[in-house]
């Protein structure tokens, strides 16, 4: 009993501070509200129901917010308890753009930073025909040069479109180190067309879809192909497919895809 009482005194005279970042899935608020009441009760605090209700509406607010700025966003829950069973606690949203997500990426990762190969399905229809130089490509989301420099390497003449100028400037580096054919373009591709052919032989999009949060989005990639394929050219995208019905237990695998116009 007397160890008892001592602890309770001990909750009361603790000063404890931190934060919680987590990243915005709106989805899993009753998870982040579970989280957050475990952590609060062993700092000695516990949230009468009205409490717990405005808990999880401020998340509701902050994870709203922060998904539909970026595919990229966290939530931070800032928390301090001082002297006695009181607890504030703060939720700000977090984001960064495509651009800088990926310029951060080249100070805080090794190269290669999407693998060195390019894709398979990309490399088999660029090999099915025999003169490359009869064979442009369009690569969107170029990214480091994975597909565009191996394309260029075969002869292939390569447009690269790149939203991160780090990223761009890579491609840029080691086109011009190879004297490779490989134009580079700094830009969202889907904001605006200008200055692209319209006899692409293949269009390659590779690991985009996945960054798309509309339907709008995904349209205006298959209205890109429309407009700057060949007749009889080839779209070669990669997307994440669910399986109706099945609950995930292991990583998905994604799936690629190819259209030909």
């Amino acid at each position: 009993m007397l160890r008892e009482a001592m602890a309770r005194r001990l909750r009361r005279r603790a000063v404890a501070m931190g934060q919680i970042t987590l990243p915005a899935v709106p989805s899993m608020v009753d998870e982040y509200v579970t989280m957050c009441d475990n952590v609060f009760a062993g700092l000695g605090v516990r949230f009468s129901p009205e409490q717990f209700a405005q808990l999880k509406s401020v998340l509701e607010d902050q994870l709203a917010e922060a998904y539909a700025a970026s595919s990229r966003s966290n939530i931070v829950i800032s928390f301090h308890a001082p002297i006695g069973t009181v607890l504030n606690y703060r939720v700000n949203a977090q984001w960064a753009t495509i651009e800088s997500a990926y310029d951060q990426w080249l100070t805080i990762r090794e190269p290669p930073l999407f693998g060195t190969e390019p894709d398979a399905r990309v490399w088999a229809l660029a090999c099915e025909t025999t003169d490359p130089t009869t064979y442009p490509v369009l690569d969107v989301g170029a990214g480091t040069g994975r597909n565009a420099l191996a394309l260029a390497r075969r002869g292939h003449p390569v447009d690269a479109v790149e939203l991160s100028p780090k990223f761009a400037h890579v491609i840029c580096s080691e086109a011009e180190r190879e004297s490779l054919g490989v134009r580079v373009i700094e830009r969202d591709v889907f904001a605006t067309m200008d200055g692209l052919r319209d006899d692409y032989r293949l269009v390659v999009v590779s690991e985009v879809v996945p960054d798309f949060r509309t339907a709008q989005q995904l349209r205006s990639m298959f209205e890109l192909a429309a407009h700057c394929l060949a007749s009889g050219g080839r779209l070669v995208f990669n997307t994440f497919l669910p399986r109706m019905g099945y609950t995930p237990t292991t990583p998905h695998a994604s799936s690629a895809s190819s259209a030909t116009r």
